[in-house]
């Protein structure tokens, strides 16, 4: 998630099911997504070729064990041509990436189960992306 003061926009949706790995992102021109090493990788310094969705759906397709990820997925994220934020969102902060993973048992029912703490590797991937998201946001410079 990419929170202004003027709003909140998904950078990418995971759902991991046992059928397979479904991904997609609001932002296909405006968010660039690499794979990268380690979550220190700067994606601004990292020379591969953004993923497509198609290669991303892969990328966790075939990390899929069941209804997890056998082995963390780190990605950098790039934003493209956005605008850079001039209104502070309290406490001096003009823009905050976050994330936000659900959990939910279809088998009790789909939506009306108990939402659960997703594995480890979500929270990984999670904070990884932060990270460098947060990386990128603060070597842009913020507005004078």
């Amino acid at each position: 998630m990419y929170s202004t003061a003027s709003g909140s926009d998904d950078l990418l949706d995971v759902a991991l099911e046992a059928a397979g790995a479904h991904v997609s992102t609001p932002f296909s021109s405006s968010v660039s997504i690499f794979s990268v090493p380690s979550v220190d990788t700067d994606p601004n310094t990292f020379t591969a070729t953004p993923l497509t969705l198609a290669q991303l759906q892969n990328l966790f397709q075939t990390d899929l064990s069941g209804n997890s990820l056998a082995a963390p997925i780190i990605l950098g994220f790039v934003l493209n041509d956005l605008p850079v934020p001039t209104v502070d969102m309290g406490s001096g902060v003009l823009a905050q990436v976050s994330d936000t993973a659900t959990a939910d048992d279809q088998a009790q029912g789909g939506s009306s189960g108990t939402a659960t703490p997703e594995p480890f590797t979500l929270y990984t991937f999670g904070c990884g992306a932060v990270c460098l998201c947060l990386s990128h946001i603060r070597r842009k410079g913020s507005p004078q």
